[in-house]
């Protein structure tokens, strides 16, 4: 398989963590023993990425202390530290001279399972800007929801507060990504994937493709879904 570079996305301020993330970026926060950003990374390599570039903010620099160019995980880092928030799309615009014609996009607050071999062929298989990774969720009120037909992401949105439980399935923020895309996020301004850069690019006759997963992937934005993965994990480790 050719190689693809990986991008991960690790600068947010974490604020629905509360107090855990005042000194401590959310991506360096603990799960089973482990930052939860070495646990993406580490998994990124054993699927076979070998370049990875990581978008950081608040607390950059233990991050960057932290995981270094990268070898201890056979792993090329590099990292573009933003000087103010510009969000999930814009931080992924401002490296976009280092990027080549397709990579992966992963956000870091996430566990992930998913094989990622596989999501990279369904990518290269299939004509699209993008191939997100779509499931059902547990948590809708607060997920970007899509709607699917023929394989083919229709719309996003946001389930308004006191709805009927949606049925609709959620964005994994988890997806393959041509270059091209990029030229739809503006340069030096704040910019979502979900809430701007997607449902824009769906208007304007892009083609976003769901690749469906059942797979694990467990959403850490919260202390309550950090304490749920680690309780998981912990409950596979096997008794001496």
């Amino acid at each position: 398989m050719p190689p693809i570079q990986a991008v991960v996305v690790a600068g947010g301020l974490g604020s629905r963590m509360g107090r855990s993330t005042e000194r401590t970026p959310k991506s360096m926060l603990r799960l089973a023993g482990k930052p939860i950003l070495e646990h993406i990374l580490a998994h990124l390599a054993a699927s076979g990425i070998a370049e990875a570039h990581l978008c950081l903010g608040h607390g950059a620099a233990e991050i960057m202390d932290y995981f270094g160019d990268g070898s201890r995980w056979n792993l090329a880092l590099g990292y573009s530290v933003e000087d103010r928030p510009l969000g999930t799309a814009g931080a992924v615009k401002a490296l976009e001279q280092r990027l080549d014609d397709e990579f992966l996009v992963v956000y870091g607050d996430l566990y992930i399972e998913l094989d990622i071999r596989r999501l990279i062929r369904f990518h290269r298989g299939h004509d699209g800007d993008a191939s997100i990774v779509v499931s059902p969720t547990d948590h809708p009120y607060d997920s970007d929801l899509l709607r699917v037909r023929n394989g083919i992401i229709r719309a996003f949105f946001r389930a308004a507060p006191g709805q009927a439980r949606p049925e609709a399935l959620s964005c994994i923020a988890v997806w393959g990504v041509r270059k091209a895309l990029l030229g739809m996020i503006p340069n030096d301004v704040p910019s979502d994937f979900g809430r701007d850069i997607f449902p824009a690019a769906i208007r304007a006759g892009r083609r976003l493709m769901a690749y469906e997963s059942n797979e694990t992937v467990l959403d850490l934005g919260t202390p309550q879904r950090l304490a749920r993965a680690e309780h998981l994990l912990l409950s596979r480790t096997p008794c001496p």
